[in-house]
């Protein structure tokens, strides 16, 4: 690797440095502790607060309540947390928002081209740089819920038997409930389609604003409609779940391939299903894509918007520095 082309890697890691490691420490220590108060609330209370939840409510949940009711469906509903959402958002716009519009804005491009580098190389080389953040911030995820799981314990009641015709409950113990360790309940691979999920959504804003950067600029502008379409996609998932006849809604949003509760209840009892790229219904007849198609959506219109970034910026005329 030549000195320019070196010098294009160091610049990328040197700008993103303290933005990474701010937005690693704040995901790692989140997703630890969001597995600690999972492990404060008993189970049979747990149900008891959901199962009462009016049922427009319940609607807002992005799955059925019921897959909630296992301490993995629990704990996967860390990556559905706004603090989770928000460390990805950060670390994807701030950084691919600084591509093309950046330098711009600053002053710094004409410099930046005037070196024997390409342009297709200073925007692949900072892509890169931003899309490894990406991988190692979904990597960051797992292991403060893996660590979480290995150091946290919760009690546990033996679930009564219930006799339907009689409508009552005999408990299986008249002792205080027992102590264990989350790790003897939850295996932390069963995460893991969760945080493959995660990192496609990074893959998607990567890809998405690093567009609009390559079409803009101003770096403030880029950000702005960046936030402005992840704001409004937000609300449109809202509006599917809660209104009578908007389901649909849902579906138009790049939410509608970011699932990662679902991959996580339905690989409960059967794995697999964690890692299937279709999934089928009990007759054997296809049911739509599983956690690998829609990861692979994500990534797809993720690589598609770099790929005519590139072309754009490659092609269009750069305005001279004010």
């Amino acid at each position: 690797m030549n000195a320019p082309k070196l010098a294009l890697w160091k610049k990328a890691v040197r700008e993103s440095y303290w933005l990474f490691l701010g937005c690693a420490a704040v995901l790692f220590l989140f997703c630890w502790v969001r597995v600690w108060i999972t492990s404060r609330l008993e189970m049979r209370r747990f149900k008891n607060i959901l199962e009462n939840l009016p049922e427009s409510w319940q609607r807002l949940s992005p799955v059925p309540i019921d897959q909630l009711f296992s301490y993995e469906g629990r704990i996967a509903v860390t990556y559905e947390e706004p603090v989770v959402y928000l460390m990805m958002a950060i670390w994807t716009i701030a950084r691919s928002s600084d591509v093309v519009s950046g330098g711009l804005s600053r002053g710094t491009m004409e410099m930046l081209l005037a070196q024997p580098v390409s342009r297709m190389r200073i925007l692949l080389t900072h892509t890169a740089v931003t899309l490894c953040g990406v991988v190692l911030l979904a990597l960051i995820a797992f292991s403060g819920s893996s660590v979480g799981i290995s150091t946290t314990t919760v009690m546990v009641e033996s679930e009564p038997i219930k006799i339907p015709l009689l409508g009552i409950a005999i408990p299986l113990t008249a002792g205080p409930p027992e102590e264990k360790p989350m790790s003897a309940l939850v295996n932390p691979t069963i995460l893991l389609p969760a945080a493959l999920n995660y990192c496609g959504l990074g893959v998607f804003l990567v890809g998405f604003t690093t567009l609009l950067s390559s079409c803009d600029r101003y770096r403030s502008r880029t950000i702005g409609l960046a936030v402005g379409f992840y704001v409004v996609e937000t609300i449109l998932e809202v509006i599917g779940l809660a209104v009578d006849g908007m389901e649909f809604v849902k579906k138009l949003t790049f939410f509608s391939a970011y699932e990662p509760i679902r991959f996580v209840s339905e690989a409960i009892g059967k794995p697999a299903s964690g890692w299937a790229f279709f999934t089928t219904d009990d007759s054997g007849a296809w049911n739509g894509l599983g956690p690998l198609g829609l990861d692979a959506v994500l990534v797809g219109l993720g690589g598609l918007c770099i790929v005519v970034a590139t072309l754009v910026f490659c092609r269009r005329d750069l305005p001279a520095p004010l």
